[in-house]
């Protein structure tokens, strides 16, 4: 579900847009968030919220009930207080997953206006092609993963502090409000400054490679449009099919082919300005002078350096393939838990 056309980022927007899925879910421990909301004061303080003492709070607003449409209006705590629109940890009911889906089918299929007109035929398309065969075959992370992130997250916990304040020195769009709501994320060019910033893409403390970033960034992308998918050998293949000339076979081939046209071509010239004079056979032409001969190579020395050649030719290839696709993610969101595990992904990258 998830490409450069199609983020977490984006997918948030558009489920916060859904009127019924503007809602509070408050637990035992968060009576204080409670009672800021809804003016209720602290017992001994002599003062009662605004509906006096015999005012009742509207539990209706801290439930999951089915038919909830009120939007619970968060108390004045300004631009510090706004939910998060990309809240890794936010809860989902079953209804609003539901929502979710389709909402989702919207962004993810929202270039497919041709094939797929409507949202009933983007959705239909969703479960044939993607949660049908993928959703419980599928698992985007291993055991291995998950409890690699479990371990990590202590870490990234006792430095969140620190960590979104990266985040947010790198972010162009750090303090940004969508609707009422935090909408913080980092594109990926920026993400790569970072890098930069750090020394991780020097080669010198690291041997870090700008491709090895690319292909951790799209980890979870669906597999066509990524860098991986680009740079696979039968594109490569292809490349050298629409451009023989690259390999220097095809070159040696077609100066020995030139080389013998132009000869036919002066000994026609001399046959006919033979036969205009009368002349039986025309003149031997004069040997050009020969530049020293290329030592011949064997069988074995050929094949080394055609696979050197081939090797050169595809890692060029793959520098224009990468530099083009950079210009294609750019401005791809990423949102802070994104962040997070990309940060592991690098710490386990660097530590292998």
């Amino acid at each position: 579900m998830i490409s450069a056309n199609s983020t977490i980022a984006q997918f948030n927007r558009v489920y916060n847009q859904g009127v019924k899925n503007h809602f509070t879910l408050l637990g035992s421990k968060d009576q204080d968030k409670f009672d800021k909301m809804y003016g209720v004061s602290k017992p001994g303080t002599g003062a009662e919220g605004e509906g006096g003492a015999s005012a009742q709070p509207k539990a209706g607003n801290i439930s999951d009930e089915e038919d909830e449409e009120e939007e619970v209006i968060a108390g004045e705590g300004g631009d510090k207080d706004a939910e998060d629109t990309h809240d890794a940890l936010k809860i989902v009911l079953q209804r609003q997953f539901f929502e979710a889906v389709a909402r989702a089918a919207s962004v993810r299929y929202a270039s497919g206006s041709d094939a797929l007109p409507t949202l009933s035929h983007k959705l239909q398309h969703l479960f044939e092609s993607n949660f049908g065969p993928l959703a419980v075959k599928n698992k985007s992370k291993t055991i291995e993963d998950e409890k690699a992130f479990k371990v990590a997250d202590k870490v990234l916990e006792e430095y969140s502090e620190e960590l979104t304040g990266v985040f947010n020195h790198f972010s162009s769009k750090s303090g940004n409000m969508t609707n009422g709501r935090k909408d913080s994320i980092l594109q990926v060019n920026e993400l790569l400054q970072m890098l930069e910033k750090t020394n991780l893409l020097d080669g010198k403390t690291s041997d870090l490679k700008l491709e090895d970033v690319v292909h951790l960034l799209e980890k979870y992308y669906a597999p066509e449009g990524t860098l991986k998918a680009k740079l696979a050998q039968e594109n490569f293949e292809q490349h050298l099919k629409a451009n023989p000339m690259l390999l220097r076979v095809n070159q040696e081939a077609a100066a020995k082919k030139l080389k013998a046209e132009e000869a036919a071509k002066r000994a026609e010239a001399r046959r006919l300005a033979a036969e205009e004079a009368g002349e039986e056979q025309p003149p031997e032409e004069e040997e050009p002078a020969q530049e020293d001969p290329e030592e011949e190579l064997d069988e074995e020395a050929k094949a080394a350096r055609d696979e050197a050649e081939l090797e050169q030719l595809r890692a060029d290839w793959g520098e224009q393939v990468l530099s083009e696709h950079l210009v294609y993610i750019n401005g791809v969101e990423l949102v802070y838990f994104e962040f997070k595990e990309l940060l592991l992904e690098l710490a386990l990258r660097l530590k292998d």
